[in-house]
């Protein structure tokens, strides 16, 4: 028979192959607002694109359906807190903050499959029009239709068909991958007829409502609590048969070696770069206070592959938190590993950030330069002034700013990020010493109330979400399962 691995990669067949594949609807063990478990059967192979189906309802506000749509950039991923892949009873694989690193994903896959796969499946949108007509005086609001207001054309509206509304007979639904739930179902179609324990899926839903659930029209009342409609949460489950290969296959996993296979996982550490309030004189007006910031990451006898650095300003509420905010004004960061700096120098220039956190996953954003970061472009810092953004200096137009004004909604996506192997599968990255990894980070903070809100910069937090790609091994042998890493 050919390579193993063949049958267990979610890849494509570089020559004919034998295949059924069956589809079974799974249905939790348990059930309720805070989780659903699923309990797969003994067989086939489990295939990494099988769907959780999900759907949330939003009560009414005054007796009027609400205006509400999952966050635009997230979309379903944001009714999840964390999920958890279990064999024996023993967790082997685990996403916390799915939102998060899902919104990152996201961000990386073309237009094309963004618009019309993810749109329709996941309620993700990454492009829903202008949000103000520069000069006009015309604001837009995120959740607008043209019906809301037919003289505005530049109105950003969410399609019909992906609002939120009160009821499971009127609320969309979303399905989503497991592969995008579990790390380890990302390179792996998991041999479920050769484990012999049981093997199942935890799923904890988010907790939060407005910007941590779904969204809604800024200055909007709430109707309540939303609720997940956990009674039509099932999982569509794809299994995969080799007729002419299932008895090699299992010969080779019951073999006295077993059958081993390298995985990613994902680590999640959050911290945060308290507010400034700096003694002694005042910061003037346009002017910077460069203040050095320093996080620890605990990894200690991990397989490190890559870093991603998610930072988000507590006073961005707007299209939920799961964007990562761009200072507006120039900042540098490094990595301490082992007490070595990562870099030679500090990472200033904008260009190569983009392009190192393009390689975490061997594959640059899909995201033009201004909606990345707009430092040099559109804002320059001449000297030691600074300003507010300018809407009419800026590199967006109308039709491609996604927000609730240009002034707010600038350059929300700027994720930072670090590759020590651009490997997605195999064997890659390095292995840590006891010593925690530093995260440094140079901001200049300012006084003018930059972004997002009226508060002046120095006295606003930043929130820190590190997800850390680790690398582990599952052995199958005789009939178990054992992770190593």
């Amino acid at each position: 028979m050919s390579n193993l691995q063949d049958f267990l990669s979610p890849e494509t067949f570089s020559y004919p192959v034998n295949q059924r594949v069956e589809t079974d609807i799974i249905f939790p063990v348990s059930k309720n607002q805070n989780a659903v478990r699923f309990v797969f059967d003994q067989k086939g192979i489990l295939d990494s694109n099988s769907k959780v189906r999900l759907k949330l309802l939003v009560p009414q506000v005054a007796g009027a359906e609400p205006n509400a749509y999952l966050p635009i950039n997230t979309g379903c991923s944001s009714l999840i807190s964390r999920a958890w892949l279990e064999i024996g009873g023993r967790r082997v694989s685990t996403l916390e903050s799915v939102g998060g690193f899902n919104t990152f994903m996201n961000l990386s896959y073309s237009p094309e499959y963004s618009d019309g796969i993810q749109k329709v499946l996941e309620g993700v949108v990454t492009k829903i029009g202008g949000s103000e007509l520069i000069g006009g005086g015309v604001t837009g609001l995120i959740g607008k239709t043209p019906s809301d207001n037919i003289a505005d054309p530049y109105t950003a509206f969410i399609p019909q068909g992906l609002k939120l509304k009160s009821t499971g007979a009127l609320s969309p639904e979303f399905s989503i991958p497991i592969s995008r739930l579990v790390p380890m179902l990302k390179g792996l179609q998991l041999p479920l007829f050769a484990i012999n324990e049981e093997v199942s899926l935890t799923i904890e839903f988010k907790q939060g409502e407005a910007r941590e659930r779904f969204c809604q029209r800024s200055g909007e009342a709430t109707g309540g609590v939303s609720t997940i409609d956990v009674d039509n949460c099932i999982l569509m489950a794809d299994f995969l048969y080799y007729p002419d290969d299932m008895d090699d296959i299992a010969q080779k996993i019951a073999s006295p070696n077993g059958f081993s296979i390298l995985y990613d996982e994902v680590i999640v550490v959050k911290a945060t770069e308290n507010a400034i309030r700096p003694a002694g004189p005042a910061i003037g007006a346009g002017l910077h206070l460069p203040t050095t910031f320093t996080q620890q990451i605990a990894l200690a006898g991990k397989t490190l592959k890559s870093i991603l650095v998610q930072s988000f300003k507590v006073g961005n509420n707007i299209e939920g938190n799961y964007v990562s905010n761009d200072d507006n004004i120039e900042d540098a960061y490094n990595f301490v590993i082992d007490s070595r700096p990562y870099y030679a120098q500090d990472v200033v220039n904008t260009s190569f950030k983009y392009n190192e956190v393009g390689k975490v996953l061997d594959r640059n954003l899909s995201l033009n330069s201004s909606q990345y970061a707009f430092i040099n472009q559109v804002s320059a810092v001449v000297g030691n002034a600074g300003g507010a953004f300018a809407a009419a200096l800026s590199g967006f137009t109308d039709y491609t700013l996604e927000g609730y004004t240009q002034k707010h909604r600038t350059a929300t996506q700027r994720w930072l990020g670090v590759a020590l192997s651009n490997r997605t599968l195999g064997v890659g990255g390095k292995v840590l010493s006891n010593l925690p990894i530093l995260f440094r980070r140079n901001r200049q903070i300012m006084n003018d109330a930059v972004y997002p809100s009226a508060v002046p910069d120095y006295q606003q937090s930043v929130n820190l979400t590190f997800y850390c790609i680790t690398q582990n091994m599952l052995l199958l042998k005789n009939g178990l399962a054992t992770i190593s890493q």
